[in-house]
């Protein structure tokens, strides 16, 4: 749509008297300016919390942008929808969608059944183990299921590369793996 708007202002620059040109280059201003995502204004509280929230979501592993959609949903009075949090953050409906669908998907956030509306709307799981046993199993336990699978590689291909700094390392690293693993099962039965 801005494009045949710009083209046609061209054409009309060419052929137009210079009263009508002015016009239509308002017209053409305004149009584009109202096109533009204007985001509500927040307090100092919602702005620092969002990057509070942000900053969370990078130190985790998960991008910045996650973690500011949770910060609209921890300063919300009310649970949003994700056209609401794409006017929030002045993202695409499709970007915020797949930054609730994160969310929900390791527990911090759930489909809020208050509101009756045929948009999904989204607040804060408030039970923290639910958040922890959804976080626990997507993510971590997965990972570091991988990494001692890669551990195991490396040290078979230690063991057959004659270094022995090398194969005195790995087995050290099966020791601290025996040392911790009655740790990390009685933290999966407790989560």
């Amino acid at each position: 749509m801005v494009l045949l708007i710009s083209l046609r202002l061209h054409a009309q620059l060419i052929f137009a008297p210079k009263k009508q040109l002015d016009i239509n280059y308002r017209y053409f201003c305004n149009y584009c300016q109202s096109m533009t995502v204007k985001s509500p204004p927040i307090s100092e509280i919602e702005s620092e919390s969002i990057r509070f929230w942000g900053e969370v979501a990078e130190l985790l592993g998960f991008p910045r942008s996650t973690g500011e959609v949770y910060g609209h949903l921890f300063i919300s009075k009310h649970p949003l929808c994700a056209d609401e949090i794409a006017e929030f953050t002045g993202s695409s409906r499709s970007g915020s969608g797949q930054h609730l669908k994160l969310l929900t998907e390791i527990g911090a956030i759930r489909i809020s059944q208050a509101v009756q509306d045929r948009k999904a709307h989204f607040e804060l799981q408030t039970d923290l183990g639910v958040l922890i046993r959804r976080l626990s199993n997507t993510r971590i336990f997965p990972k570091l299921a991988e990494l001692n699978q890669q551990r195991l590689k490396l040290e078979q291909l230690a063991s057959e590369s004659d270094a022995p700094h090398l194969i005195e390392r790995f087995d050290k690293l099966e020791r601290w793996k025996q040392k911790i693993e009655p740790l990390a099962n009685l933290l999966k039965s407790l989560i």
